[in-house]
Parts: structure tokens; C-alpha cells; sequence
């Protein structure tokens, strides 16, 4: 199969270091965006801070059994794609099928 002429990786091109670092570093600031939101809505909340610790950490645990559902690949429930690596080139290697 011939490499088409608008891709700049093809399947077993490895891109540079820089490359991957960069693309980790946007998804890394795409994924804080979880944990802002729900911080500053648990100080909205309430005064206590063992309250917004809390809510925070049931945001994470929600966030962490959602892409664990993502995962799957049972019944109408999952894609078996992580959907945080999935859009994402310098992880594509990543992904391995779990069921």
C-alpha cells in the first residue's frame, strides 16, 4: 500500500521526540480542563475544604470509570478506544485491546 501524499506519519513511522512531547503536553492541558471545572464548582459549593476535596476526588473516580467503560467493548456499552489517547498520534501505539 502506498503512503498518500497528505499524511505526514504513516503506520510504523515513529516521529520525533519533540514531536511527542509536544502532542502529550496538548493533551495533558486538554485533560486538566476536567479538573479545573469541577475544583472551582466544589468552592462554589461550599466553604470546607474537605468538601471540595471530596467532590473533586469523585469527579477523578468518575472521570477514571468513564474511560473504563470507554474500553469496553460489551453490548451497546464502549467503542474499546480510550478516549484519551485516541486523538491523540503520539499515543496511537498505545492502545491495546483489553476484551
Amino acid at each position: 500500500m502506498a503512503r498518500p501524499s497528505g499524511l505526514v506519519y504513516w503506520l510504523d513511522d515513529q516521529p520525533p521526540r519533540a514531536v511527542v512531547f509536544g502532542l502529550a503536553l496538548q493533551q495533558l492541558v486538554i485533560q486538566s480542563v476536567f479538573f479545573i471545572i469541577p475544583a472551582l464548582f466544589a468552592g462554589f459549593l461550599s466553604n470546607d475544604p474537605t468538601d471540595a476535596v471530596r467532590f473533586v476526588s469523585l469527579s477523578i473516580l468518575a472521570a477514571a470509570l468513564w474511560q473504563a467503560l470507554m474500553l469496553l467493548k460489551r453490548g451497546p456499552v464502549g467503542s474499546g478506544y480510550s478516549p484519551i489517547l485516541m486523538n491523540s498520534v503520539s499515543c496511537a501505539s498505545l492502545e491495546v485491546p483489553l476484551f
